[in-house]
């Protein structure tokens, strides 16, 4: 068996072999680096209790330990053989005692809230509130199955996209689980365990209605019906194809004037930009916060905060389509709607992610609705065309 002093160079330059092999550390006795056919590399100590128990518990992967800091808990560990205890064993009872309702307070504060925008996070709360908790939160972290996966799936088929949403983030949660040594590696019990199959309920927004609903946006301003700033930023959301809390967040700073453009410091596919035509560059301009706010679309009580989705929802797009007299929509809608008319106007599709902000040709395409409108003018097109090659008319002369 190999030994070395195991520094970092050592560790990174272990390359994997064909079989899964130890490095033995010269230092600290039984404290090793374990190397897989895959490249994975993970520390380990190898010790004899005092009832001479051989152990070789995981201290960590190399990914996330440093060499020094693996090699200090390795001998904090021996300490506590040489004292009679058994540190394996000990992390076994702490395993086995950590509930599910522990693992959901460390994944919002150890993953969700270094790694994911506050949106995520708070989704993140109420699945766990709501849907976590009720039904596995007592249950040992070692003792979750897969047959307690598909069981919870079943009792929420009747919310099927919330399930969907839960199961990922079950599955990302015990990902961790494993990665903090909770579970044993490759235990995750939501792998394997299928989604339920959905369908997209986003209608595509008519002409009828979008020119009811800026006739509503016109009367509102005419007869002051409403806040301004409501109908800043549902024209604003319009104008930009833009998710809603993109223009809710919009800050003075980031508009270019000169430019004509805006950029986005951090959105939900990250930093982003788009231009602007000459109407949106004056609706900006006669915005009545501009030089009072640093939001374009302050909140209504106080000009330093910016308008909350839940206000702007309840107070502005609702009343809106009231007065619109457009069936019940979200705000995405908007953003449908609005998609779909830059894919009509624009043939190249990179122009047209960049001013949707998608980042895929995927995603974008799943913004897109066919007008029922163009459909039926190509198949009037098609019928013709056929019409003429039945009848053995050609449309060239020689």
């Amino acid at each position: 068996m190999p030994v070395a002093k195991l520094t970092k160079t050592v560790v990174e330059n272990a390359k994997p072999k064909s079989t899964t092999y130890e490095l033995r550390d010269t230092e600290v006795k039984g404290f090793l680096l374990k190397v897989t056919p895959n490249g994975a590399k993970t520390y380990y100590l190898a010790y004899t209790t005092l009832r001479r128990k051989r152990r070789k518990p995981k201290i960590g992967d190399a990914i996330v330990f440093k060499v020094q800091e693996a090699r200090d808990i390795a001998r904090s560990w021996l300490q506590e053989v040489r004292a009679g205890e058994d540190p394996s064993a000990k992390r076994q009872d702490i395993r086995q005692s950590l509930s599910v309702a522990d693992l959901c307070e460390r994944f919002i504060r150890d993953h969700s809230e270094l790694f994911n925008k506050p949106s995520t996070t708070k989704g993140y709360r109420q699945q766990i509130a709501q849907r976590v908790l009720p039904n596995l939160g007592a249950k040992a972290v070692t003792e979750v199955s897969r047959s307690d996966i598909i069981k919870f799936m079943k009792d929420n088929a009747y919310a099927p996209t919330q399930a969907n949403r839960t199961l990922a983030m079950l599955k990302k949660m015990f990902n961790c689980a494993e990665l903090w040594g909770l579970r044993e590696e490759g235990t995750n019990p939501c792998r394997l365990v299928k989604m339920f199959k959905t369908q997209p309920k986003t209608r595509l927004l008519t002409d009828s209605e979008v020119k009811a609903i800026f006739d509503a946006m016109e009367k509102a301003e005419a007869e002051r019906l409403m806040e301004p700033v409501y109908l800043l930023a549902c024209r604003l959301q319009f104008a930009f194809a833009a998710r809603i809390n993109e223009i809710l967040l919009l800050e003075w700073s980031w508009v270019d004037f000169e430019r004509r453009l805006i950029r986005w410091p951090d959105s939900k596919t990250g930093g982003m930009e788009k231009f602007m035509d000459a109407p949106t560059i004056e609706l900006l301009q006669e915005a009545p916060s501009r030089d009072k706010s640093p939001f374009v679309c302050p909140a209504v009580t106080d000009q330093d905060r910016p308008l909350s989705r839940e206000t702007y929802y309840s107070s502005g797009w609702k009343r809106i389509l009231v007065l619109a007299g457009v069936a019940h929509c979200g705000t995405h809608h908007v953003r449908h709607r609005a998609a779909t008319d830059i894919a009509n106007a624009v043939s190249n599709v990179r122009t047209g992610m960049t001013m949707t902000g998608h980042k895929t040709v995927q995603m974008y395409m799943r913004y897109i609705h066919p007008e029922e409108e163009r459909i039926r003018a190509a198949q009037d097109r098609i019928r013709a065309e056929r019409r003429r090659i039945i009848s053995g008319k050609t449309t060239y002369s020689t």
